[in-house]
């Protein structure tokens, strides 16, 4: 640990090196997890389920109706009593009821939270007023013109949660756990990073979620190729510059850099450096390792809405696996 601790004091800003006195293990109290009746919300109850369950955590399970009236009622994550809906809400309480039971979350220390207005007001006061320490919520994987108009809920939220959320699609799903003392079943952990100050924090992340030595750790940079429309054009812009392979050489070193002695970490470390645009080579690495998690950064952005271009989001809208969202300190 006392590696981690250098590191971080020496990589991260000031406001990020609370983290180094975590300790060695992931430490769960309160679990939120949105869930709006649909199927892939109670799938990522089942996950949820089964991290409180293991880590002995809080799980509180927040479902909202749509205003109820001109003023929205129960703020700062309170629950409305069931009475006070109207009778054909009655029923959706009862629904969400059931939904906990066949996730089998009525087996953990379990709180619900019933209210109305914009779901994704609710889920980011229900955060701050609970003191959540992680979200697990599931995502549509809206596409088209709706997702560029919009955003999903699941995107825009992630990029303002003050605590970290693992997000599960339908297509994604967590691996079965081998045993009691591991939950999830992490066999490879993919961590793209773009060398911000937040890097080290979402390594320090992957290794709390890596549970066995056997784990592997992938540190992933992408070196920014030109779109081949640009042509020669390409040359006159410096994000892009002429000698790539000087620039993969270059983020090689300055990769390994982050995590000097690698063979000190409580699990395995690696190191891939691609060349091409971010997204595709997140994606394309985690199908060659079997990713089992990735877990990226996400900054918080001037208009919650604008989603659509963010490599976060082009990696939830793939769909095949689950991401743990890491908002970046200092924003």
């Amino acid at each position: 640990m006392a590696l981690m601790e250098s590191v971080v004091a020496n990589v991260v800003t000031p406001s990020a090196t609370v983290e180094s006195a975590w300790g060695g293990y992931l430490r769960l109290r309160r679990i939120l997890c949105p869930v709006d009746l649909s199927e892939i919300s109670e799938r990522a109850l089942r996950h949820a389920a089964r991290i409180a369950h293991h880590y002995d955590a809080r799980l509180i399970v927040q479902h909202t109706f749509p205003p109820l009236g001109e003023n929205e009622t129960a703020r700062r994550g309170e629950s409305l009593p069931i009475e006070a809906l109207p009778a054909e809400l009655q029923s959706k309480e009862l629904e969400v009821r059931e939904m906990i039971e066949r996730a089998g979350a009525d087996r953990c220390h379990l709180s619900v939270v019933i209210n109305d207005g914009d779901p994704r007001a609710r889920i980011l006061e229900t955060i701050a007023a609970k003191g959540i320490d992680l979200m697990v919520i599931g995502t549509q994987g809206r596409r088209g013109l709706q997702r560029l108009v919009q955003g999903s809920l699941t995107e825009r939220v992630i990029h303002q949660a003050s605590c970290p959320s693992l997000v599960i699609s339908r297509r994604a799903a967590l691996a079965t756990p081998r045993g009691k003392f591991d939950p999830l079943n992490l066999k490879t952990i993919l961590v793209p990073t773009d060398f911000s100050t937040n890097s080290i924090r979402l390594v320090i992340y992957a290794l709390r979620w890596a549970w066995d030595p056997s784990t592997r750790v992938i540190l992933l940079h992408s070196v920014a190729t030109a779109p081949p429309a640009l042509g020669k054009l390409s040359d006159l812009l410096p994000e892009y510059g002429a000698d790539v392979e000087l620039r993969l050489r270059q983020a090689s070193g300055k990769l390994r850099a982050l995590i000097p002695a690698p063979d000190r970490l409580p699990c395995q470390m690696d190191f891939e450096v691609r060349d091409g645009e971010p997204r595709e080579q997140i994606l394309r690495v985690a199908k060659e390792k079997r990713a089992d998690l990735i877990i990226i950064g996400a900054r918080i952005l001037a208009n919650p809405a604008a989603v659509w271009g963010s490599t976060i989001a082009g990696v939830l809208r793939h769909g095949r696996y689950p991401v743990l969202a890491v908002r970046h300190l200092g924003e």
